[in-house]
């Protein structure tokens, strides 16, 4: 499955990306860091990002998930960061609400894949996906 980005959607993941990385590497601000595998993650995610995204198994996207979910937390803390430091209308705040919002409906559009990839997958096979069959179980580009 090919999930593609807008320009928006990629500079708010690259851009949320250097938050976590940045943070975590800092022990910076944020309330809890990035595990050690989320931080791969998104690592990860953002080496693969070039406008599209191929999910070729079930566990691919819960992996991308992960990632993406770990960006837009760290995007929404920053905009509560900006929020509270400046004023809601500030440009440094409506921009990190922006980057928040785009994250945002990445996270929705991969999750919706996912649960797509099952539906797929339990019609196949008769089962909910296990573990095995979610690293297996290929869905072509």
């Amino acid at each position: 499955m090919i999930v593609t980005f807008s320009f928006e959607e990629i500079q708010a993941l690259r851009q949320g990306a250097r938050v976590v990385l940045d943070r975590d590497a800092d022990g910076g601000s944020v309330a809890v860091a990035a595990p050690p595998e989320e931080r791969v993650r998104v690592e990860q995610l953002i080496a693969s990002l070039n406008g599209h995204l191929s999910m070729r198994t079930l566990a691919d996207q819960r992996r991308t998930l992960a990632a993406v979910t770990t960006i837009a937390r760290a995007l929404l803390d920053r905009m509560h960061g900006e929020i509270d430091g400046s004023h809601p209308a500030a440009e440094p705040a409506v921009a990190s609400y922006f980057e928040y919002a785009h994250a945002r409906t990445v996270r929705r559009r991969v999750g919706d894949i996912g649960e797509h990839m099952t539906a797929l997958i339990e019609v196949v096979t008769g089962a909910p996906p296990d573990d095995d069959v979610a690293e297996t179980f290929v869905f072509p580009d």
